[in-house]
């Protein structure tokens, strides 16, 4: 007896300590945890409540940061019962959250959040019922709290906070909450509504609630568990049925006598014995395991049990032992069985209510809507929860946004160079401009733009706008997640990291601005608040408009080609703003912008033609059956999107369609679905940017204008816009017939547009293919699938990829870009040319990967010839003839030390009036290499065949050159391919080969012809340079008969003076017999510049710089004699025979002191062909020099010496270049 009056009498005492403290507030400027200032109002505080006010519950309050005078005022209640409404400020949608890491004994660290409800509303988190969170009761005898006893009491506590607070009385009042909280919120309305009623004061201004993931009747919740576990795969359709046909469809209270119902129950409880309720995409896990998602919940209650935070917060000290975020110690009598007949009488009454699950609203203003993805709680998807209750809280008055419009129009209409961004270590790397263009009446939409310079040569390479989907997905996704920079995927940001490591990406040939369009997307924002929403046409004038006024600020980029580029939904505007575009060149709208075409990226192109593809993709990669599928085809007729609500067959199978790829992620099928506030999931990186643009200093970095913007979404769903372009296929029609170049690329494993679709209206252009279904390659892995129609448009496939070029960005910048070489080791500054290096494949399956060299040329590119260069060998690079011959570089001859040998531009460069491709051929020769180790050798015939092929593949990627004058050319063993390549062009121009090449004739240095006749000259040339004497010639030709090769063996006497012979030129360098032989590895020695080209070429550094696939060539050699090659040709006589029949122009030219191939049997085989001179032998001269001799035939052929030239061009550059300039510009030599 006396120990129970002492313990009374204790806690009488502790009840008076705890009496002076009750009924208080205060302001909370820091927390621990939490670096800094808060940057919200916080304040905290006790209302008394009941009988002598003896529950004291507590509260926090946040302010909103928008508008606190005007903007709602919420009352936030956590579940349980028992649940602390900390749990939604730091988890579900307050402005702070705990950062997740290992607890090391010091206060958990606090971190601000972007997706806060307070940004739009001011909030009270209130812990009830007492005895939650920091709630405490000074009676300890007092009754255990009840659902509808706590309704009173929140009704009270409301009541008297707002008389602490009379500045709130007009807001807009909402009840809100989750879990169990969402069966007493209906209940508490009715309350305040019933208070209102009777006058009780202060009046609150109730407008509605929102409840999420609501208890509403226990045993109707528990009892849809079960269909619910079926429609997410957790139990079989066999066991489904069962419970169903045995319980009932009661599953939560079920007659004891029902066996067979309760072991199918026991069935399930096995099954998904294992799922995590909450969200059962998650693992269930140790909750005090760091690696765990409910570990976070640990930090709050180490942080809320630390002595410097209960006193940061004010709490009365006594009033609370442990603190526990959901104490389910609070005894609680659960007396409201069913929220249902309080939601029906709110509903009578007209309030507003949100219910968070899909979307749908109802004539009662109730709002029901889901979370894709979402759990039981808001913190599974805050991002999403908060958009989805500012969507509904639009109570932002229309006086503010004009008030807002005043400000807003001092910024407009102006661009700042940004020269370092939050998050990047440094300067930035590259040029970036950001800014604003006003466009629409009165300038009225200001569109934001990030603009970045061409890191390569900013004066000549295209000028791309790019757009990105939705529509309201800002353009810094292209940024910094497509085709630009990367963010750096990490959990533990400051601000933001941005990948400073160069990645290839097309602002490295091109400028390139992001726009954020339609306005309202990313930083884009309208003046006029009561303007029309955007639509897709009204979106094509203004980006038109846009562009436009960009150039007249930027008149440098007037002459840059430019293209209209972006994906997904923008591909269904983009045709349209080609169209505007060239539209408004042709009116003569200024400036005129140099349009040459489009990219667009897994295109939105026609929405019911493009959904319905997905099932056939779906059935091509094995999401569904062989079985579903036909039946599918059979009973829906190829029509799945708009289905007639009569055929049910076809609306079932696509019921079963769906259960079988609801597990699928559409935008890259590969990919896991997963929940993207993980760093593990590959779309945290979204997050990122959030987090990023939403920053005050990035902000200002951007010089974003101030207030222009509420928060930044990386897509703004919330964009609404008017989608009136059904179709784009009119669109792309109108733009083929205008002659532009179009590149559709597809990720092949995108099921949100599948390339099925894509593949299928491009056909529907009804345009012929010129270049047949082939893989492209890099790294001589297969890359994708590309082929190329008529109207210029390439379709490309990319594999693996996604529906964004994110998923595969190498592949997609590879494809987007050619491999224009700005900068090569050895060579100082930017080459003063444009070259370009690339493979073709040809042959079987594209298995031999021809690489070369592409020079524009120095004058008229788009009217001067093309040349293809080959060199001799077989088996030498045309890098020979680029690099020493007639081709704008050339080495330095100096000592070889160790470095890059240095290269220095040339004067005689044939560029200069020609575009000329150096192809590396037969396959083995230079870069050139199989992807079939296992390939025939080649054959002269069969390299004839691929080079036909190769030219035929680079004019459909280079149509700019289809009416180009197109010549062959090349030396020495060339020359004996040459004419059989030019035959086969004809033929293949003949046979409608497409495309169609220009071809006017061909042009041959010292060619090897027939060897026979080659190399009996020999004699007959050593002869006439006195090599050898008089006798042993004549004695030679009467002996031998003038055949020196083939010797019949038992002609002694003939092989006895062939070997006089040899014995008298065995010192000639053959080459250039004026030309001492020489040790090659001396500077000294004329052939020492060929060493030079090996060490050059097999620098790591300049096989980057050339873009060589890596592993693809071993030992570079200038001239691979080791080279296997069936030398089929005997003699090309033949050849030049038809060629000269077809009426083809020739130039064949000899050095006149060349051994190896002598002028004189090139002389006597031009005359074999039997064709009557019309300019007969003379000099030709060179400033009144003679610099050879000439004589021309009616077959159009010219033949040229070269006065002491020797077998290839570089022995006299200078005089070959001249007399190539002369010939192909149809002068007199």
């Amino acid at each position: 007896m006396a120990s129970w009056i002492f313990k009374l009498l204790l806690l009488l005492q502790c009840v008076l300590v705890l009496i002076q403290h009750a009924d208080s507030s205060s302001i909370i400027r820091y927390l621990p945890g939490f670096e800094g200032p808060l940057p919200f109002e916080l304040e905290t505080g006790y209302i008394g409540v009941g009988q002598k006010e003896e529950d004291q519950l507590f509260y926090y309050f946040i302010k909103s940061e928008n508008n606190p005078e005007e903007d709602p005022l919420l009352v936030w209640l956590t579940g349980g019962p028992g649940c602390s409404s900390f749990s939604g400020l730091v988890y579900e949608n307050g402005p702070l959250a705990f950062k997740v890491e290992t607890y090391n004994g010091s206060v958990p660290t606090l971190v601000s959040t972007t997706y806060s409800w307070t940004k739009v509303a001011n909030i009270i988190y209130l812990d009830q019922p007492v005895g939650t969170g920091f709630s405490y009761s000074r009676n300890p005898f007092a009754d255990i709290p009840s659902d509808t006893g706590s309704v009173k009491r929140v009704n009270e506590f409301v009541r008297k906070w707002l008389a602490k607070h009379p500045e709130y009385f007009s807001n807009p009042f909402y009840v809100t909450g989750n879990s169990y909280s969402g069966k007493v919120i209906p209940a508490i309305v009715q309350e305040i509504s019933n208070g209102n009623y009777i006058c009780c004061k202060p009046q609150i201004n109730l407008q509605g609630y929102v409840i999420g993931n609501p208890v509403a009747y226990y045993d109707h919740d528990k009892d849809f568990r079960i269909p619910f576990a079926h429609g997410v795969a957790l139990i079989s359709d066999e066991l489904f049925e069962s419970l169903k046909a045995s319980c009932g469809g009661s599953y939560s209270v079920v007659d004891p006598l029902n066996t067979e119902c309760l072991k199918l129950i026991e069935d399930y409880d096995k099954c998904v014995s294992g799922i995590y309720e909450e969200l059962i995409l998650k693992s269930k896990c140790e909750h005090t395991s760091p690696d765990c998602y409910t570990y976070r919940y640990l930090l709050s209650e180490y942080w809320a049990d630390n002595e410097t935070v209960r006193r940061a917060l004010k709490v009365v000290k006594g009033s609370k032992g442990t603190w526990e975020r959901c104490d389910y110690r609070v005894l609680s009598n659960q007396d409201i069985k069913s929220s249902i007949p309080f939601h029906i009488n709110n509903s009578i009454r007209g309030y507003r209510s949100l219910v968070i699950r899909y979307t749908k609203t109802y004539a009662n203003k109730m709002t029901l809507a889901t979370v894709k993805g979402g759990g039981h709680t808001l913190e599974y998807k805050p991002e999403e929860n908060s958009v989805l209750f500012k969507r509904m809280a639009s109570w932002i008055p229309k006086l503010l946004l004009l008030q807002l419009v005043l400000l807003l129009t001092k910024h407009a209409d102006s661009s700042s160079i940004i020269k370092y961004l939050p998050g990047f270590e440094g300067p930035l790397p590259f040029e970036l401009v950001t800014g604003y263009i006003g466009v629409g009446d009165e300038d009225e939409d200001q569109m934001f733009y990030y603009f970045i310079k061409s890191e390569s040569n900013p004066e000549e390479d295209p000028l791309l706008v790019w757009l990105s989907g939705g529509p309201g997905c800002s353009s810094f996704t292209g940024l910094v997640y497509e085709n630009g920079r990367t963010m750096e995927v990490s959990p533990r940001w400051s601000l933001l990291h941005i990948h400073g490591q160069r990645i290839i990406a097309p602002f490295q040939v091109a400028n390139i601005i992001y726009l954020d369009q339609p306005v309202g997307a990313g930083f884009s924002y309208s003046r006029n608040p009561f303007a029309d929403r955007p639509s897709d046409t009204g979106s094509a004038k203004l980006v038109n408009e846009f562009v436009r006024k960009w150039l007249a600020k930027h008149p440098d980029y007037f002459s840059n080609p430019f293209y209209v580029t972006g994906n997904s939904y923008s591909g269904k505007v983009i045709p349209a703003i080609v169209q505007e575009i060239s539209n408004g060149n042709y009116i003569c709208c200024k400036p005129q912008i140099n349009l040459q075409g489009y990219v667009i990226g897994n295109p939105v192109a026609y929405y019911d033609h493009d959904k319905d593809s997905r099932i056939p993709f779906a059935h091509g990669v094995a999401l569904i059956s062989d079985e579903l599928f036909e039946s599918l085809k059979r009973s829906c007729g190829g029509s799945y999107s708009i289905v007639d609500p009569l055929n049910t067959e076809c609306l079932k199978l696509i019921e079963d369609y769906h259960k079988c790829v609801s597990g699928i992620y559409q935008e890259l099928i590969l990919k896991p679905k997963c929940e993207t506030t993980s760093p593990d999931c590959y779309t945290y990186r979204y997050l990122l940017s959030i987090y990023w643009a939403n920053n005050e200093i990035v902000r200002r970095a951007l010089k974003v204008v101030e207030g222009s913007k509420g928060k930044w979404e990386r897509c703004d769903l919330s964009v609404r816009s008017n989608q009136d372009i059904k179709s784009s296929i009119p669109y792309h029609m109108n733009n083929s017939i205008k002659g532009y170049r179009s590149l559709v690329i597809s990720g092949d494993h995108d099921m949100t547009i599948p390339f099925l679709g894509t593949q299928a209206w491009i056909r529907s252009l009804n345009y012929s293919i010129t270049e047949k279904w082939r893989p492209w390659m890099i790294l001589d892995q297969v890359a994708g699938y590309t082929k190329t129609y008529a109207n210029k448009m390439t379709l490309a496939t990319v594999k693996g990829g996604g529906h964004t070029l994110e998923y595969k960005p190498e592949e997609n910048s590879i494809l987007f870009k050619s491999s224009i070489i700005k900068y090569l080791p050895g060579f100082e500054g930017p080459l003063p040319f444009e070259l370009e290096t690339g493979y073709i494949g040809v042959g079987e399956e594209d298995e031999d990967q021809m690489f070369y060299y592409f020079i524009k040329s120095e004058s008229n590119p788009e009217t001067d010839p093309l040349l293809l260069w080959l060199s001799g060998g077989p088996g030498c690079s045309s890098f020979t003839g680029l690099i020493y011959e007639n081709g704008p570089l050339g080495f330095k001859v100096e000592a070889y030390n160790g470095s890059i040998p240095t290269l220095v531009s040339t004067t005689y460069s044939w560029t200069k009036v020609a575009n000329i491709i150096y192809l590396d051929q037969p396959v083995g020769t230079g870069f050139s290499y199989s992807r079939n180790p296992l390939a025939d050798i080649p054959s002269d015939t069969g390299s004839a065949k691929r080079v036909d092929e190769f030219l035929r593949k680079w004019l459909t990627k280079h149509p700019e050159y289809f009416s180009n004058p197109f010549y062959a050319g090349g030396n020495s063993y060339s020359g004996k391919m040459v004419p059989v390549i030019v035959q086969e062009i004809s033929n293949g121009n003949c046979i409608y080969g497409k495309p169609q090449i220009r071809l006017q004739g061909y042009v041959l240095g010292s060619p090897v012809t027939d060897y026979d006749l080659d190399r009996n000259s020999r004699i007959q040339f050593a002869h006439g340079m006195a090599l050898i004497s008089n006798e042993l010639y004549e004695s030679m030709k009467r002996t031998c008969g003038g055949n020196y090769i083939f010797v019949d063996p038992l002609n002694t006497e003939c092989l006895e003076l062939i070997k006089d012979y040899d014995n008298c030129v065995s010192g000639i360098y053959e080459n250039l017999i004026l030309v001492p032989k020489c040790d090659l590895t001396s500077p000294d020695c004329h052939s020492y510049r060929s060493m030079l080209s090996d060490y050059w070429a097999n620098n790591e550094s300049v096989r980057r710089a050339l873009k060589v696939v890596e592993g693809t060539t071993g030992r570079w050699e200038r001239c691979k004699w080791t080279l296997q090659n069936n030398k089929d040709i005997k003699s090309s006589i033949p050849y030049h025979k038809k060629n000269s029949i077809q009426g083809y122009r020739s130039l064949i030219f000899s050095g006149d002191h060349d051994m190896l191939t002598p002028y004189v049997g090139t002389q006597d085989w031009i005359r074999s062909l039997n064709y009557s001179i019309i300019d007969k032998w003379r000099p030709w001269m060179i400033l009144d020099q003679v610099a050879g001799y000439t004589t021309t035939y009616a077959n159009k052929m010219t033949f040229a010496t070269v006065k002491g030239g020797g077998h290839t061009l570089d022995y006299k550059p200078d005089e070959n270049s001249i007399l190539f300039k002369r010939w192909i510009s149809g002068q007199p030599l």
